[in-house]
């Protein structure tokens, strides 16, 4: 936790694979990737916009800082935001845009997802 206010707190992370296979499942791709040694730092954060509405966003970076078999390995950048609105007490929704930019392949992958959720807990946690 980076800082925390009444209606703003950020965050930052970072988390390092390691591939996790034997090199015959990992070169089928069953288990393990492209056998990359990846790092990727993260920030994030949630705005309460409205008593109502929050607004959540991350920026990270991935990067292969080691890969077998000859693969270029990973090096993109992922935005993403989410927009929340509570309809209730236990029904919500939500606006979510996630996308990543490879360098590599110099290509942006998008996605825009819609939803809603049901609170089911009766003890509201």
């Amino acid at each position: 936790m980076l800082g925390k206010t009444e209606k703003f707190e950020h965050s930052a992370a970072l988390e390092v694979t390691v591939p996790s296979a034997n090199d015959a499942l990992a070169r089928l791709s069953v288990i393990g990737g492209e056998g990359e040694t990846v790092i990727r730092p993260a920030w994030g954060f949630t705005a309460q916009v409205t008593a109502s509405t929050l607004l959540s966003g991350n920026l990270a970076y991935s990067k292969a800082v080691h890969t077998r078999y000859g693969f270029e390995g990973t090096s993109q950048i992922e935005p993403g935001l989410i927009l929340s609105q509570a309809v209730s007490k236990r029904v919500g929704g939500f606006l979510e845009w996630n996308t990543y930019y490879d360098f590599n392949a110099t290509r942006w992958a998008l996605a825009l997802q819609v939803g809603i959720d049901f609170l089911l807990d009766r003890k509201e946690k």
